[in-house]
């Protein structure tokens, strides 16, 4: 719990200490997607695809009308099934609060209401809780048994669409690689992966 409020509490610092020097084209909003997890790295190869979801907070700040800076706190399934033919599934479910900074380029054409947008940023996740899975029986808590952080990068592209007044909805698809060998055991390595897509909105917290 309190790792959650210290990543929101840097996200509002943030937000905060940008907008307080920013004249113009900052904005603020919410943002919700679905999430396609699997595990990455030389132990991954018997996992597939687990789904989930995410959702949190997003602030935006245009340096200029080609080029801002997105700052995001969010929630995010992660994650990964085992099936076998010879025995029960597995699935292991992880919970990240997630802090990422982006910068973002847009491709602005003058009086279109839709600006396309592509990204690349960085971000860090603190492990909330990890379950696991097998066949029927109980999910089982297995939180001892992964790194407590993420470090992780991300990309994507996607697209602002103008509602008027300074409000924007916002779709995009991103992947989330980590970085972090997210297993504590000595006998295999594992990066989470995350195939994102989401919708969101923004509401001025400048002038537009």
């Amino acid at each position: 719990m309190k790792t959650t409020k210290f990543l929101f509490l840097l996200f509002f610092v943030f937000a905060l200490s940008l907008s307080a020097s920013a004249q113009v084209n900052t904005s603020i909003g919410l943002r919700a997607g679905l999430n396609v997890a699997n595990f990455y790295g030389k132990d991954a190869e018997p996992y597939s695809g687990k789904v989930g979801a995410n959702a949190g907070l997003v602030f935006n700040y245009s340096v200029v009308p080609t080029f801002g800076i997105t700052a995001e706190v969010d929630f995010a399934m992660k994650g990964a099934s085992l099936q076998s033919d010879n025995a029960p599934d597995i699935t292991t479910s992880l919970n990240y609060g997630q802090l990422a900074i982006i910068p973002t380029y847009y491709f602005v054409s003058e009086g279109s209401d839709i600006v396309p947008k592509v990204f690349i940023g960085g971000s860090y996740g603190i492990l909330l809780s990890a379950k696991q899975k097998i066949g029927d029986a109980a999910a089982q808590d297995v939180k001892a048994n992964f790194e407590s952080g993420d470090l992780g990068l991300l990309l994507g592209a996607g697209l602002h669409y103008s509602l008027g007044e300074g409000k924007w909805l916002l779709f995009d698809v991103r992947f989330h690689r980590g970085l972090t060998d997210i297993t504590k055991s000595s006998l295999s390595t594992l990066n989470n992966g995350v195939l994102a897509l989401n919708v969101g909105i923004t509401f001025p917290l400048g002038n537009y």
